[in-house]
């Protein structure tokens, strides 16, 4: 699954923007599948409504050398869910379900009901979260894995046989066996570490004392696989973020923040403001904000 967060002006778009006209999001790919999609607004409306109108478009496929594939014959079935946070984090769905997407294909909803002014932050700004999981392949419906997500099983089947490693983490007793070029194609950190005539080139052994054990090999597993368990994330989100942060492992990163900013409540908001500064942690630090408004 992937989880987008935005922040949207949106009174003020809705000033400027005309019928027809779109905010969108960056592109995005959710992992499981490698799929590629993008998330519009258009504040003055769309479809013959001059409602607010969100849709979830799919743009392609991610091919293994990280091109996307526009290709119109595939097809792939998504859940998705769209849905706005107050000022109070009190969430209300804007639209969800399961469609088979192709490209060109949207699925969304019109705010037909003015709903969108219940969730205005102060600022004027809306809080938006799509989630999108892609389910299976459309083409047959086989159970068949697809290339990408074969290519992704394979690496799954790395990291739990460890055949070939040729790096070793170190964090106090415990030792984690993993692959420079896994390291390396995640971080920058690992890159220049390992492309430069340093100790850890020289010896592939890391040595990290300012982590648990368990935050390394969530953040290990996740370089792998892409996935991070819920009951990990629920419980490492603080220390992933940090870990993700010295190591330069951005989408890491950026789910970290997204899951902390779910779990803003008054009791935690100021904790997670220090936090958010000190790992120049922007969209968690946008969302503190606005809980404090």
């Amino acid at each position: 699954m992937y989880v987008l967060l935005l922040i949207w002006k949106f009174q003020k778009a809705k000033r400027f923007y005309h019928y027809d006209q779109s905010i969108s999001s960056k592109t995005f790919v959710e992992p499981r599948l490698q799929t590629v999609w993008q998330l519009d607004l258009y504040p003055a409306g769309k479809f013959g409504t001059s409602q607010a109108f969100f849709y979830l478009r799919l743009n392609g496929f991610q091919t293994p050398d990280s091109s996307v594939s526009a290709d119109k014959a595939k097809s792939i079935k998504a859940e998705y869910k769209i849905y706005l946070l107050d000022s109070a984090n009190e969430k209300g769905i804007v639209t969800n379900g399961v469609t088979e997407f192709k490209i060109g294909t949207v699925a969304g909803s019109c705010d037909y009901n003015n709903a969108i002014n219940k969730f205005l932050h102060p600022d004027g700004s809306l809080l938006v979260i799509c989630e999108v999981e892609s389910l299976s392949t459309g083409e047959t419906f086989s159970t068949e894995p697809t290339p990408n997500l074969q290519i992704t099983n394979h690496f799954k089947e790395m990291w739990k046989s460890q055949l070939f490693t040729d790096c070793t983490m170190k964090v106090g007793a415990k030792s984690f066996l993993a692959h420079k070029c896994i390291l390396g194609q995640w971080s920058e950190v690992f890159r220049k570490m390992f492309s430069l005539p340093t100790e850890e080139a020289k010896s592939g052994i890391v040595e990290i004392e300012d982590f648990s054990p368990e935050a390394i090999s969530a953040m290990l597993e996740y370089m792998y696989t892409g996935v991070v368990e819920n009951e990990v994330m629920e419980k490492l989100a603080l220390a992933l973020l940090a870990l993700a942060d010295k190591y330069a492992v951005i989408p890491l990163k950026d789910m970290c923040e997204v899951s902390l900013a779910f779990k803003l409540t008054a009791t935690n908001v100021l904790r997670a403001a220090v936090f958010a500064d000190r790992y120049s942690a922007s969209k968690l630090k946008k969302a503190t904000v606005r809980s404090r408004l």
